[in-house]
């Protein structure tokens, strides 16, 4: 008690409850409560950020599941950050009642979010239910239910199927029983119980493949009709442009699902929490630093600058890219240091070369920047063609319409310049952006660095034509701002939907070619069998002549003496 009758307790007093519990403080004299005061802890929630399909084949991979912890007005709590270093430790675990799941490991949160990249599932089919949870605070978890399908692995030898009860009754309504010789088939078979059995095995294998088969395709009729009814909602412009929503998230998936990449062991090691000690001055990868404005301008932008600048990684100084990669005394890069160790503690590897951009290295644009615009674009001067005029379809230069959002948007280098002065100024210099490749090329001559058209036409300088069509997968996200959240939210769910059906549709394919074969091997094992009573007959005729022996009647039925 200091001298004003006031005590201080120095932070000694901590909340052990979860979040959303009520809490409650007293203060005691003696036996009697002189002070007591209820409180309710901040409310947080764990939930999905990325979509989960309802349908999985047994024993494939659930990849880039995405967790995120949300307060109380839905936006995501970056404090669930983990940092060994500074003792706090957030991490998930997944964990099931019914299937066996590695329970003992820990996925790290990173600013609130959390990835798993790759889950694997049981082989059994069923429904699968587990459980996601923070590994400290158990009250944040989220359930999620997935029906496994079952899908025979193609390696597997179809001749160890096990039939239940040895009967071919089981396949009664398959095609393969609509002869009229089965009953006699059937009635004979006791003559040899191997070749019955091997025959019921078959048999009961092209049973569960045409239900496996017939199943999927009712799941397959089933999310087409759902699509169908959500794109009757909408408008057919955005039907037709689902892409527009590709976000930063989907984009750092696609980025992280290239394996054998710098960016994508970057990305990763940045996820679970594997910091290097220069990873404090590495920018980012270059797809993710800006945003456009639509999922065409995104896509040329990307097709121009082509992937290896596109997963560039981005580091602030030369020396910062250097300590990426180490070598040994004979000039070999040296994969126990640097960014290759980091991919092999990943189970990643890095093949081939890649590109990295040191800042502090690059020449900065110099004509100055709109200092009362937030984006800081470059003062550039609009194009004119011979007659004076501005060109027709010009909407910009490049280098300006690409968006800079939080924090990206405020790193300076030590000269005090931003990364669009530096970084993009760099890759795409004074590229112009037209509508059309027709109003591209009737510009040419008031294009000296380059232009690209939203239709996908590509003029390089000093001459260069790109022709051709190519489908880039790794672009800009693209951030819209003319579509209302009902719309987004319904895009959303169709983009979910053709998740799901290529899923289907991969389970349809790998059905059919094992139900091929095994109607092949069905066939085969039948006729073998035919052969077989055909051969019993003849035995029968001959057993009735006195001139054929015990040891010929045993030949021809084609059993061992």
């Amino acid at each position: 008690v200091d001298n004003l009758g006031r005590i201080d307790l120095g932070g000694l007093l901590k909340v052990t409850a979860g979040y959303g519990k009520q809490v409650s403080l007293s203060i005691l004299h003696g036996d009697k409560v002189t002070f007591k005061q209820a409180f309710q802890t901040e409310k947080r929630e764990l939930r999905i950020s990325s979509s989960i399909p309802e349908h999985c084949l047994a024993g494939s991979t659930l990849e880039n599941i995405s967790f995120e912890v949300i307060d109380s007005k839905g936006d995501v709590d970056g404090t669930f950050h983990d940092d060994e270093k500074c003792g706090r430790f957030h991490t998930l675990v997944v964990k099931s009642e019914s299937h066996q799941i590695d329970d003992s490991i820990r996925y790290a949160f990173k600013h609130g979010c959390c990835n798993i990249a790759s889950l694997p599932l049981p082989q059994i089919e069923g429904p699968l239910c587990f459980k996601a949870f923070h590994s400290r605070y158990t009250e944040l978890h989220c359930d999620v239910e997935i029906s496994l399908v079952h899908a025979p692995n193609v390696d597997t030898d179809e001749n160890e199927v096990q039939s239940s009860d040895g009967k071919l009754m089981l396949l009664q309504n398959s095609p393969f029983f609509k002869n009229d010789n089965v009953g006699n088939l059937l009635a004979l078979v006791k003559y040899d119980e191997g070749l019955k059995s091997e025959l019921c095995k078959h048999g009961e294998r092209v049973g569960k493949l045409e239900n496996c088969l017939k199943t999927l395709n009712c799941w397959k009729t089933d999310i087409e009709l759902y699509m169908s009814e959500l794109q009757d909602s909408l408008e057919p412009d955005l039907v037709n442009d689902l892409d527009c929503l590709s976000t930063k998230e989907e984009i750092t998936k696609l980025i992280e699902g290239r394996g054998h990449s710098a960016a994508s062991t970057l990305l990763c090691s940045i996820a679970q929490g594997h910091w290097m000690d220069v990873m404090q001055d590495v920018v980012g990868v270059v797809a993710l630093l800006g945003t456009v404005g639509s999922i065409k301008l995104s896509r040329i932008l990307a097709e121009y600058l082509g992937e290896d600048q596109m997963v560039a990684v981005v580091c602030k100084s030369y020396e910062v890219a250097r300590a990426l990669e180490q070598y040994d005394h004979n000039g070999e890069v040296d994969s126990r240091l640097g960014l290759h160790a980091e991919a092999t503690a990943l189970s990643k590897s890095i093949s081939g070369r890649f590109l990295v951009v040191c800042l502090e290295d690059i020449r900065p644009y110099l004509g100055g920047v709109e200092v009362n615009d937030p984006q800081r674009k470059l003062i550039l001067p609009a194009p004119r063609l011979l007659s004076g005029n501005y060109p027709p379809g010009f909407i910009g230069y490049a280098v300006n319409l690409v968006n800079l959002e939080h924090p990206h948007i405020d790193y300076r280098t030590e000269s005090g310049h931003g990364l669009r002065e530096t970084l993009f100024y760099r890759l795409f210099s004074k590229v112009q952006v037209y509508e059309t490749r027709e109003e591209m090329e009737n510009a040419r001559n008031c294009i000296t660095h380059g232009a690209v058209s939203l239709d996908g036409g590509i003029l390089r300088k000093n001459g260069i034509i790109s022709l051709g069509f190519r489908n880039p997968k790794i672009y800009f996200p693209v951030q819209i701002t003319n579509v209302s959240p009902e719309r987004k939210k319904i895009m959303e769910q169709i983009k979910e939907k053709q998740l799901e059906l290529r899923t289907t549709l991969q389970g349809i394919n790998v059905a059919s070619e094992k139900l091929d074969r095994a109607r092949h091997k069905f066939n085969r094992k039948q006729k073998q069998f035919q052969k077989y009573l055909d051969n019993i007959d003849d035995a029968i005729n001959d057993t009735v002549t006195p001139s054929t022996t015990p040891s010929q009647c045993t030949q021809r039925l084609g059993t061992p003496p």
